[in-house]
């Protein structure tokens, strides 16, 4: 049996934030360009402004084609692709305002931070490092900038540059979840339990409440490496109350049964997280190690 903290664990938590800092810094660099915009620029912002993204990309393309040249357009049509979810589009107009000689220090910038953010959300954590430090190094406090650089240090185990980002993180936003969140997790992972415990208890008093149910499963792991599995069990019941389809912690509460020798419920709770994912090697060893079969 192993820890539940995956990659696409943590890629899903961040898929709403991100997807809102797209949308945010869209609006704003269509913003900055409407001084001399296009009218498809114009309804392209008035679009974004209303959460319209696939008619603002189409409206910013069209801008991007009458005037290749555009460089803050380009930039406004990548954060809308990212909006849009058109990771490969997105990048192809960052690598475009990076590759321009023409464009200026300012929106190459903009355009680093963007390509960080396509290579964050495809996975490619080898790329996003140099990227984001690239970018941090002339923007300090872009603060999803250095969110992402601690997150992609965590999957790639380098817990020192980890703990570094997330660290600056937290002084420079007192109130982040995500930095706490990052630093309990970075403790969880070197077996520094009481320490893990207390950062991700912050981070659960500050999380907006979509990262709570994560938190609460985070917590219960937490317990439950500890041999402290009535109180691993009261975390994967809390993450349970507040969203029940959360398989993880389905087979939280089974492997936590299994220790406390409550086999009927074990076997319940396994079952009940392979009707949600059906192939979830951690319930099916744990039905297995109950002698049955799914």
């Amino acid at each position: 049996m192993t820890s539940n903290f995956t990659r696409s664990n943590e890629r899903q938590a961040h898929q709403a934030l991100l997807l809102v800092l797209a949308m945010a810094l869209a609006v704003s660099a269509v913003g900055c360009a409407s001084l001399r915009a296009t009218q498809s620029l114009d309804r392209g912002q008035k679009l974004l402004a209303d959460g319209q993204v696939e008619l603002a990309l189409t409206r910013l393309e069209n801008a991007c084609q009458q005037n290749p040249g555009d460089w803050l357009a380009r930039n406004a049509c990548g954060w809308a692709a990212i909006a849009a979810g058109q990771l490969d589009l997105a990048a192809t107009h960052f690598l475009a305002v990076i590759d321009a000689p023409g464009s200026g220090r300012l929106l190459q910038r903009e355009a680093w931070n963007g390509l960080a953010t396509v290579r964050y959300q495809q996975g490619a954590w080898s790329e996003v490092l140099p990227l984001l430090d690239q970018s941090l190094e002339v923007w300090p406090g872009w603060l999803a900038g250095r969110a992402m650089a601690g997150w992609t240090a965590f999957y790639l185990e380098d817990f020192s540059k980890a703990q570094h980002h997330f660290q600056n993180l937290l002084w420079r936003a007192p109130n982040s979840s995500e930095a706490r969140r990052g630093l309990g997790l970075i403790a969880y992972r070197t077996g520094e339990f009481a320490v893990a415990r207390k950062q991700l208890n912050s981070a659960l008093r500050y999380a907006p409440s979509f990262y709570r149910p994560q938190i609460h499963i985070e917590l219960g792991w937490n317990e439950f490496y500890q041999d402290e599995w009535d109180r691993a069990a009261v975390f994967f019941q809390r993450a349970l109350s507040l969203d029940s389809a959360l398989a993880e912690a389905h087979v939280g509460v089974g492997w936590c049964a299994v220790r406390q020798g409550k086999l009927d419920e074990a076997g319940a709770a396994f079952r009940a997280a392979l009707t949600l994912v059906p192939d979830y090697p951690s319930a099916l060893a744990g039905l297995a190690s109950l002698g049955e079969q799914p």
